[in-house]
C-alpha cells in the first residue's frame, strides 16, 4: 500500500519540506516559505560563551507551525526502539494511512552523498508507503543529504530503515489536520516576514554583549573566527566544523533561500530575485571558504573572507530594503 498520486517535491530544508510535501501533495496551496515565516523563523542570532551558535530559528519555527496551523498533530513522540516494535508499528501506521515523519541518521541513508557515515547527522523523511511481503517501506526525502540537494522516493528494506530509525531513538512527528487557514498562514508568513528584515536591517552595535543579531550576527562571527585563527585556538578545526554545519546546513543560508521564495511569491522585480540569489550563491561560498582558512591557519585569507562578507551584507541590505517596499499581495 503506498499513497496514491503522490510526488516529492524538493524543498530547501528537511523538516520543512516533509511538513511542506505532506500539505501539497494533498492540494493545500502553501509554499515552503510560509511554513518557515509563520512558525516565526528567521530570528536570526549569534551568541558566544559556552560555543558559537549563529541561529535563524528553522527547527523551532516548523514545530510551530504545527502547534499552530495543524491542530491534532503530534510532536516529540518517542516508539519504544526494539525493532519488532518499531516494524509493528509502522505496519499498522502506513496501512492506515497516518501521515508519519520520522527522525532518522542522514549518513545512514543508502543514498547518503554527502555526510560522513561515521557521524550521527539527524534528518527527516516521510513514509509514504509499505510492502509487507518484501519487507519494504517506501520513503519521500525532498532534501536529501547531497551535494546540490535533490528528492529521492522508492523503496527501503524495512529492517535497514528500523535500525537506522533506532540511532535518533525512534522519535517521529505525526501530521493531522482538518482544514489548516491557509489565508492566514500567508498573512502571518508575509508580516512575519517583514518583521524579521526590519530586525534584520537593525544597526545592533552591542558587541560588548554575548549576543547579537540580525545582519551583525555574521560579521562578529567572522570577527571572532580570524581571532580563533590569530590565537591557534585549541579543537579550532572541531569548532569551525560545528560553525560550517550550522551556516550551511542549520539554518543561517537556508533562511534566505525561504526568503528568496517570499521575495519571488510577492512579484517583486525579476532583477531583484536576481539580484538576491546571487548574494545567496556569495554567501555559500564565502563559507565554504572559511573552513579552508581555518585549515591553513592564514588569518590574513580570513581578512578577505570579512571584507567579502561585509560588501555581501551590505548589498544585501540595499535588497532587503527595496523588499520592505513592495506591497504585499493581498
Amino acid at each position: 500500500m503506498e499513497r496514491n498520486n503522490y510526488h516529492t517535491r524538493a524543498g530547501i530544508e528537511c523538516l520543512n519540506c516533509c511538513i511542506y510535501n505532506y500539505l501539497s501533495n494533498e492540494n493545500q496551496a502553501i509554499s515552503k516559505s510560509d511554513i518557515f515565516f509563520s512558525g516565526g523563523g528567521y530570528e536570526i542570532c549569534y551568541s558566544w560563551g559556552n560555543g558559537h551558535k549563529i541561529k535563524s530559528g528553522q527547527n523551532r519555527s516548523n514545530l510551530q507551525f504545527i502547534r499552530t496551523y495543524l491542530e491534532g498533530s503530534m510532536i516529540d513522540n518517542v516508539l519504544e526502539t526494539h525493532e519488532g516494535e518499531m516494524k509493528a508499528f509502522l505496519k499498522e501506521a502506513l496501512w492506515n494511512g497516518r501521515r508519519l515523519i520520522i527522525n532518522v541518521s542522514g549518513s545512514g541513508l543508502p543514498y547518503n552523498k554527502a555526510f560522513d557515515r561515521n557521524q550521527t547527522v539527524s534528518h527527516f523523511i516521510n513514509l509514504i508507503g509499505i510492502n509487507t511481503e518484501k519487507n519494504l517501506v517506501k520513503i519521500s526525502d525532498g532534501c536529501m543529504p547531497a551535494v546540490g540537494g535533490g528528492c529521492y522516493e522508492d523503496w527501503m528494506d524495512m529492517d535497514a530503515l528500523t535500525e537506522n530509525w533506532q540511532m535518533m531513538n525512534g522519535r517521529y512527528i505525526e501530521i493531522n489536520y482538518k482544514h489548516p487557514d491557509i489565508r492566514t498562514i500567508k498573512e502571518t508568513a508575509y508580516k512575519n516576514m517583514r518583521k524579521g528584515i526590519k530586525k534584520y536591517l537593525h544597526k545592533d552595535k552591542a558587541w560588548f554583549c554575548s549576543r547579537v543579531g540580525g545582519h551583525q550576527a555574521i560579521l562578529r562571527l567572522f570577527e571572532d573566527i580570524k581571532v580563533m585563527i590569530e590565537s591557534n585556538t585549541k579543537n579550532s578545526l572541531e569548532i569551525i566544523r560545528d560553525i560550517n554545519q550550522q551556516l550551511r546546513v542549520e539554518g543561517y543560508l537556508s533562511s534566505k533561500e525561504f526568503l528568496l521564495e517570499k521575495i519571488q511569491e510577492m512579484g517583486c522585480r525579476e532583477e531583484l530575485a536576481a539580484s538576491y540569489q546571487h548574494i545567496i550563491r556569495e554567501y555559500d561560498m564565502i563559507c565554504l571558504n572559511v573552513m579552508k582558512s581555518v585549515i591553513k591557519k592564514k588569518p590574513e585569507d580570513m581578512e578577505v573572507l570579512i571584507h567579502q562578507i561585509q560588501h555581501s551584507v551590505q548589498e544585501e541590505n540595499k535588497i532587503l530594503k527595496e523588499v520592505l517596499q513592495n506591497v504585499l499581495p493581498f
